[in-house]
């Protein structure tokens, strides 16, 4: 019986990924005539569900196609994404980038969205606990749909679902990369359920804190999801991975066992309308997004560490 279903199993991903290749060699002929292209066109596709969100992963998003857009004539870019108004109006979406980032799309008719039904299993929401492993399962259900709807050439994660590269690499054979803004695990996680910390309470709760079996449980399952996170990363998988800072570097590194590339994000200054003889004020802005994960505490306490070593007339 066991015999039987691993035959059963292993046919049915040859007919898949079979399957998928077929589908791909049409999708290119059929894209080389809509496009009026000699040749077959390549196809890049990126998963970035949330591309019209406007944040600075977006930024980043935007950049980069827009750059590829002009080094390659004969690239075609899609995007997955569920997100009703790159669906239903591109050039909505394409209007919101020049507003939001000042960056014009040249050719937004080698831009299109791939719809993705099952965006909702990406959602951390949807899993009130075991959080990034529901994640991660759900990128690898949501990596299916992409496989069927539009196999690729080359495939980049944007958004740091790595989970998904391995389908891609191994069952069509796309050249794979990923763009990382932050680790989805490190050893600084693990590191802080094991001292019982309190910093980050938001994804370390005091019922764990206070339980030293659950405490225990808990490095385990960090420990083991970071094993299998490092490997979907890794060169086995991933062909090229850049990153936005040397913090992210250094925990990749130890996680993919490869060195990335360091590609710090496009961060636009407008700095023409300001008046630098104007005598400046003492004033400290500190600008981000309210997030638990951010942590705005930290400033807090470096502001504070600041007055009471140095003194506010020092400072000033």
């Amino acid at each position: 019986m066991l015999a039987f279903a691993v035959i059963f199993i292993w046919t049915f991903c040859f007919i898949f990924v079979i399957a998928l290749l077929i589908r791909r060699q049409v999708l290119r002929k059929q894209l080389a005539e809509k496009y009026k292209f000699l040749r077959p066109p390549t196809i890049l596709a990126f998963f970035h569900p949330y591309c019209n969100s406007g944040g600075g992963g977006e930024r980043v998003l935007w950049t980069g196609i827009n750059c590829l857009l002009r080094t390659y004539p004969s690239l075609l870019i899609f995007i997955y994404t569920n997100d009703p108004s790159c669906l239903d109006s591109p050039n909505r979406v394409f209007r919101r980038v020049r507003e939001t980032f000042d960056i014009s799309i040249g050719d937004t008719k080698r831009v299109n969205f791939v719809r993705l039904r099952s965006e909702p299993l990406l959602r951390a929401s949807l899993y009130s606990f075991l959080t990034l492993a529901g994640q991660a399962f759900g990128s690898i259900v949501a990596t299916f749909e992409c496989l069927v709807r539009l196999p690729p050439d080359f495939y980049i994660d944007s958004t740091g679902f790595s989970f998904t590269i391995p389908l891609f690499s191994w069952f069509i054979g796309a050249r794979c990369g990923a763009y990382i803004h932050f680790p989805t695990i490190s050893a600084d996680m693990v590191n802080r359920v094991v001292q019982h910390s309190t910093a980050t309470s938001y994804n370390n709760s005091s019922r764990i804190r206070t339980s030293q079996f659950l405490t225990t449980l808990k490095q385990l399952y960090y420990i083991f999801f970071m094993g299998i996170y490092g490997w979907t990363g890794s060169s086995v998988n991933c062909h090229a991975v850049a990153v936005n800072s040397t913090w992210t570097r250094r925990h990749i590194e130890s996680l993919f066992g490869s060195r990335p590339l360091l590609l710090y994000p496009p961060c636009p200054c407008l700095v023409n309308g300001i008046d630098v003889s104007e005598k400046r004020k003492p004033w400290i802005i500190s600008i981000g997004q309210f997030r638990p994960e951010k942590n705005h505490l930290v400033s807090h306490v470096l502001l504070l560490y600041c007055f009471t070593s140095y003194g506010s007339s020092t400072l000033w």
